[in-house]
């Protein structure tokens, strides 16, 4: 799918706007920072990442960052699975160059993940528990 980045980031802009979360459009890409959200009860900024993999595709269901040449500037990475699920990565969880994040054939989490599997419907619920967890 031509621009499916950029429709997987626009999904999750809306997941925000949708549960009252303002979004902001970082001015420049130097950190991987797709969007910083606002958290409204705590009024913190947190900077999203956003990843997707779709079947039969050059990502599909790895992150790779071994070609990263600045330092990670998002507090969390959202990455969507063909399967419909999401994985939200606290960015202290991502400490191989190249993680694993799904299983090519299914497209459900591997186990190492799990834990940081929700549905979409789920999202805002998992990342603000994440975020409680994260004491951020």
């Amino acid at each position: 799918m031509k621009n499916s980045g950029k429709i997987a980031e626009l999904k999750v802009q809306m997941w925000f706007l949708e549960a009252g979360w303002p979004v902001f459009h970082p001015v420049v890409d130097e950190n991987q920072m797709d969007i910083v959200v606002q958290q409204p009860k705590t009024k913190k900024y947190f900077g999203i990442q956003v990843k997707h993999s779709e079947p039969k595709s050059k990502n599909p269901g790895y992150l790779d960052l071994r070609k990263r040449k600045s330092p990670m500037g998002f507090d969390f990475i959202v990455f969507i699975l063909p399967n419909g699920s999401v994985i939200i990565l606290p960015r202290r969880i991502i400490t191989k160059p190249l993680t694993i994040l799904c299983n090519k054939k299914t497209g459900m989490p591997t186990p190492e993940f799990q834990q940081y599997a929700c549905r979409e419907d789920q999202f805002i619920e998992k990342l603000t528990e994440l975020m409680a967890q994260e004491n951020v």
